[in-house]
């Protein structure tokens, strides 16, 4: 059964970018747009393809997969629940910059161009906020090409810090060590290394295919520590 539209406003309310939006964006945004069903594996849209709509996660996750010309693309990021994402190729010369593929069975939320522009008659400085939201994205991008610069166990726990964003309020975590290998860059066997010190530290609780989050609070601080091990 399709979700009402304020069960849809309720699940976005954790983007920070939807959430800062007037409440009249909001509701707009949701009434244009449709509730789309992906299985697991199913491809999203690709890099290089002609950039359009504005896509948000309601249920399940999406991976985004990023590669350098004539490389295969590595795992970059994981979108959970009540997150947007999909339009700043929009704004970097109207190509999809990312693969999008849904993870596991995922319900999404999708406003075509057609759906924004009819919004943007009426609110026109709609594209500055769609430009801010690209801002955002790219900002993030950023971050997270530094956080590959850290030391081994700084780096995996800044992207442990990022990935319970996308999936708070849960402290559940439904990531494996190999998604976090290619999105870090360390070794599988560095990971698994970096985890077990984790969980010694009563930091995190390793589960199949999943961790389980146990205090964001010290987590979040050895992803700011310099000089760690490695």
């Amino acid at each position: 059964m399709p979700l009402s539209k304020a069960d849809i406003s309720k699940i976005l309310a954790p983007d920070p970018w939807f959430s800062r939006q007037p409440e009249n964006l909001r509701a707009a945004l949701v009434a244009e747009a449709q509730e789309v069903r992906a299985g697991a594996g199913h491809w999203i849209y690709d890099a290089g393809e002609s950039a359009s709509g504005l896509y948000g996660t309601l249920s399940g996750s999406i991976a985004m997969h990023i590669g350098l010309e004539n490389e295969e693309p590595a795992l970059v990021s994981i979108i959970g629940p009540g997150h947007i994402f999909g339009y700043t190729g929009r704004f970097l010369g109207g190509r999809r910059i990312a693969t999008a593929v849904a993870r596991e069975p995922t319900t999404l939320l999708y406003l075509p161009e057609r759906g924004l522009e009819a919004i943007a008659q009426k609110m026109p400085d709609l594209w500055v906020r769609l430009a801010e939201l690209s801002s955002f994205h790219v900002v993030a991008g950023f971050r997270l090409a530094v956080a590959n610069t850290r030391p081994a166990t700084q780096r995996l726990a800044i992207h442990l810090r990022l990935l319970a964003t996308q999936f708070s309020p849960s402290p559940h975590l439904p990531v494996t060590q190999d998604e976090l290998s290619e999105m870090t860059g360390l070794s599988r066997k560095t990971v698994n290394r970096a985890l077990a010190g984790f969980e010694k530290d009563g930091l995190l609780a390793t589960g199949y295919k999943s961790l389980e989050i146990l205090d964001p609070a010290r987590l979040a601080a050895t992803g700011r520590r310099k000089g760690d091990r490695d």
